[in-house]
């Protein structure tokens, strides 16, 4: 089920943390931030002590394997150093990180213009 709010930012969460330790109960703190619902304000002193520095956890799921880095390299390769660049030829410029049908998903994530079917390119050279 997707969220239905937006998230507390880091400030507003240890300020809500800060009010509770002093000694402010949750009502009270609703009082002061009449924005942020009760059962909110409950929620976030409970796990308080999960966070680190007060901010978000991370989503549950496997990491990306390709790195920001990586995806921006691909996609400068693509566009602008070299737009003919074979598809094995930038999973070798990533270190085989995934494999060809994710860098394809990647690849047309990126909206990156579609390359001229090899099949054709071979047809017409073998007309000419």
């Amino acid at each position: 089920m997707p969220r239905r709010g937006k998230e507390l930012s880091p400030t507003l969460r240890s300020r809500i943390c800060e009010l509770h330790s002093v000694g402010y109960g949750y009502k009270r703190i609703h009082q002061m931030h009449p924005d942020v619902p009760v059962s909110t304000i409950r929620y976030t002193i409970k796990k308080e002590a999960d966070r680190h520095d007060n901010k978000s956890m991370s989503r549950p799921g496997q990491p990306k394997k390709l790195t920001e880095e990586q995806r921006r390299q691909i996609y400068e390769t693509v566009t602008s150093s070299n737009p003919n660049i074979s598809n094995s030829e930038l999973l070798a410029s990533v270190g085989n990180a995934v494999k060809l049908r994710s860098l394809q998903y990647v690849l047309r994530e990126m909206r990156v213009p579609v390359k001229i079917n090899q099949f054709t390119d071979r047809i017409a050279e073998r007309i000419i």
